[in-house]
């Protein structure tokens, strides 16, 4: 998924500073968020009911007006960079969730039969639907 490489590299980038900063929050709390809907390092299955998608776009919105308030960072410092690319990637990802993706069944390059792979073959189905993995 793309979009946890962005999110890495803007990590990497942000761990590389000498203490934790705002921005390094805001990096770890948008990788919360989206975890909860990644199907290869969430839980397990994702919740993808209408409720769960607004939840996490509002907490996505919540964290984008949050970066926005923020200081501004020093002219062409790596904060600054890692601040244009949370921003243009929570903007992406603000302005996709009114398509509803989530529920899509499947898409062009997996399939029914590959989109369930990720969770069953961790177990993490199994896990779900015995109550173990709470």
């Amino acid at each position: 998924m793309w979009s946890r490489q962005i999110l890495w590299a803007v990590s990497v980038t942000a761990a590389m500073a000498a203490q934790a900063t705002p921005v390094d929050d805001l990096v770890a709390a948008v990788e919360k968020v989206e975890k909860q809907a990644d199907t290869t390092d969430g839980p397990g299955w994702p919740d993808v009911s209408k409720a769960a998608e607004d939840r996490r776009t509002a907490e996505l919105t919540d964290l984008r007006a949050r970066l926005k308030a923020l200081p501004p960072s020093p002219e062409d410092s790596e904060e600054a960079l890692t601040r244009r690319l949370l921003d243009w990637r929570l903007g992406i990802v603000i302005e996709a969730a009114r398509f509803d993706e989530a529920r899509i069944p499947f898409d062009s390059g997996d399939g029914f039969f590959n989109a369930a792979g990720s969770p069953a073959s961790s177990g993490a189905a199994e896990a779900q639907r015995t109550g173990a993995a709470r």
